[in-house]
């Protein structure tokens, strides 16, 4: 996974672009954590679809950390009411 994904992904994140980050997952996609617990493929692209649209205080800033071929290890911040 390149940075260039993970700084496209977030920076639409900021931009409250769902559509953008959908892009971004592959199809078989896996996103888990303790509020939405593990989504699959469209359901994790809906969940940002959700996020994004609702709100409009949204803060994102974020630093890729590492990457490999496969993964990414990013430090982000949501800020928001």
């Amino acid at each position: 996974m390149t940075p260039a994904i993970v700084d496209e992904f977030y920076s639409a994140f900021a931009q409250r672009d769902s559509e953008t980050m959908a892009a971004c997952y592959s199809d078989d996609v896996v996103f888990e954590d303790p509020v939405f617990g593990r989504l699959h493929g469209e359901d994790a692209r809906d969940m940002w679809r959700m996020l994004c649209s609702g709100g409009s205080d949204l803060s994102v800033t974020h630093e890729v950390l590492r990457s490999t071929a496969t993964s990414a290890t990013t430090a982000w911040v949501a800020t928001y009411t």
